[in-house]
């Protein structure tokens, strides 16, 4: 059987990765993980499968056991890498237990030529659009929380110093540019020292 070679752009994307195998190893097993190798990418077969998978992995690729999500180094819905996993040959599958691991991608044993490396490049493509979104919704939340801050912020200096919306928004950006801080900064403060404000 010839081996199936990766696209010329896939070896620079792939050889930066750390790729962390845990599957029963068998002749079919050992051709794909060949196959991988041929990507440059940093490769770990580990066998039998550790209780916690390493947690330095930019790729996991495990063997599917009912207790998988036991097994990984992250909390379920914040992964810290890649997660592929692979579907054993004549075995049910709980797809329960299977969903509630988060897997990036799936491929079933026995893997065609090429499967591997295509659930790698698909399960790392989708991780990497997860952490983008992640940082997008922690960017949001931290942007709700300031706006939040600098309404109540004003709303403290309305009601006890008297002044109107737009004087109380002037007084905190003048604050914030004279201290060289974001404005949220200075509404967090005057928030959080509301009980000194007479």
């Amino acid at each position: 059987m010839a081996a199936t070679r990766p696209p010329d752009l896939l070896p620079r994307e792939l050889a930066r990765l750390r790729v962390v195998v845990a599957v029963p190893p068998d002749e079919a097993m050992r051709e794909a993980i060949r196959e991988l190798q041929r990507t440059r990418a940093e490769l770990h077969h580990v066998w039998p499968m550790p209780a916690r998978l390493p947690a330095d992995a930019d790729v996991l690729v495990c063997s599917y056991e009912e207790r998988l999500a036991e097994r990984l180094p992250w909390t379920i819905g914040r992964p810290s890498a890649a997660l592929v996993v692979l579907l054993p040959p004549g075995r049910p599958v709980d797809y329960r237990r299977l969903r509630d691991t988060a897997p990036h991608a799936v491929a079933a044993r026995p893997l065609p030529p090429g499967a591997l490396t295509a659930a790698l490049v698909t399960g790392h493509s989708a991780f990497r659009y997860e952490q983008r979104l992640h940082q997008r919704i922690d960017g949001l939340d931290e942007t709700v929380k300031a706006l939040r801050s600098i309404e109540r912020a004003k709303a403290l200096l309305m009601e006890r110093r008297q002044m109107s919306e737009e004087e109380a928004w002037r007084h905190m950006r003048d604050m914030a540019m004279r201290l060289r801080v974001p404005v949220a900064k200075v509404a967090a403060t005057l928030v959080d020292s509301a009980p000194l404000l007479k």
